[in-house]
């Protein structure tokens, strides 16, 4: 048993492939990652960087390699795809077949989900966007491409605007939803509205605390309030603890331990 699942049974909890800074290239970041979490973690998400940087994806080696230390570990991954894919609101039929490449590639892990932002951004910033009623037939239609990549766990990730805005379009999609709990906080609304309206079709959890406007920090900074009523809605999911840091993930498993022990 792994010594997060032995620090709060019954949970499934995971974190990113991104704790440390070390290493000279993208690969040996990639592995002394994962070895240092292997022993911890059942769950790990890998992150792709920007669609500029995917070199080491398309390397047969490395993902032999990979699927080697998965099956080693009992490992599961989810994929949380480039950040700076042009799906929405403009659409880029290049970034569109990109997507269906890394899909088809890394299907060879079987991936709880597959983590995919919908809004026009660099990786580094996003365009403001404000949905609108008008948008609703262009989201069901770019909803239908993604169907028609395949049967593919494709979980779409709340960022920057309000995606409960097409909670009808999802639920009548066969797609899931990541829900990351700090970007709604930082827009400002109440976990239960996200709830009521997609809850049914939330997959995959993104947990972190937010402090002074900043997200993906230790769940430390959490007011007790939050974490009271966050963590009986998300029980029974997989959850990422999605920081960056290993000081964060471990003061965050410190902080979820003591809470649950309560």
């Amino acid at each position: 048993m792994k010594t997060v699942e032995k620090l709060l049974p019954g949970w499934q909890i995971g974190t990113t492939s991104y704790l440390v800074d070390w290493g000279e290239t993208v690969k040996e970041s990639y592995e002394y990652n994962l070895s240092l979490l292997a022993p911890h973690v059942s769950l790990v998400q890998l992150l792709l960087l920007g669609k500029h940087y995917l070199d080491l994806w398309e390397d047969d080696a490395w993902l032999f390699f990979l699927k080697e230390f998965q099956e080693r570990w009992d490992m599961s991954f989810v994929v949380h795809l480039p950040l700076d894919l042009h799906l929405w609101p403009v659409r880029e039929r290049e970034d569109m077949k990109l997507l269906a490449h890394l899909i088809r590639r890394l299907d060879v892990f079987s991936p709880i989900g597959y983590v995919l932002h919908l809004e026009r951004s660099d990786g580094l910033r996003s365009e403001p966007y404000v949905p609108r009623r008008e948008d609703k037939g262009a989201f069901r239609g770019l909803l239908k491409e993604l169907e028609d990549l395949g049967e593919y766990p494709i979980v779409l990730e709340n960022t920057h605007y309000d995606l409960s805005f097409f909670s009808e379009e999802i639920l009548l999609s066969p797609f899931g939803v990541c829900f990351d709990v700090g970007h709604w906080w930082l827009l400002g609304k109440e976990i239960e509205d996200f709830w009521k309206k997609l809850g049914s079709r939330v997959r995959l959890v993104h947990f972190h605390g937010i402090d002074g406007g900043k997200d993906h920090r230790s769940l430390g900074v959490l007011s007790e309030e939050k974490l009271k009523r966050t963590l009986p809605l998300i029980r029974n999911l997989p959850v990422i603890l999605e920081v960056f840091s290993f000081k964060d993930f471990l003061s965050s498993i410190v902080v979820w331990n003591l809470y649950e022990r309560r």
